[in-house]
């Protein structure tokens, strides 16, 4: 499974909002299915598990500038940065906020189908 539309963009914005809010954590990134995403996120993650296959694909890549010119995430990451500060947001209290949210979302809602149907 290759998903079409790939939420690269999601790390930047993730990894502001826990910056933002003084939140300690880790973004940790997987899951990848080329060397391209891997090089998209590589300046804004703390971790990765990467696959043998890419591995040896990012070895082949001997200079800076070949691995910097496939970031995509830094152009998102600027931009991510010049917008509004992001909310805190919380569904500690509010569970039934959650599941709305949860099923709303269209990967949830996917989730949600096949464990239903």
């Amino acid at each position: 499974y290759q998903d079409a539309e790939p939420l690269i963009p999601l790390y930047a914005q993730a990894s502001r909002y826990y910056r933002h809010h003084h939140i300690p954590t880790k973004i940790k990134a997987c899951a990848f299915m080329t060397t391209q995403e891997i090089l998209s996120v590589a300046s804004v993650v703390d971790a990765m598990t990467l696959p043998a296959e890419q591995l040896e694909e990012l070895a082949v890549a001997t200079t800076a500038e070949g691995l910097d010119s496939g970031s995509r995430v830094v152009g998102d990451q600027k931009r991510v940065e010049e917008e509004d500060p992001p909310t805190r947001l919380s569904y500690v209290d509010d569970e039934g906020a959650f599941l709305r949210a949860y099923c709303l979302n269209a990967r949830g809602r996917a989730k949600t189908e096949d464990v239903l149907f």
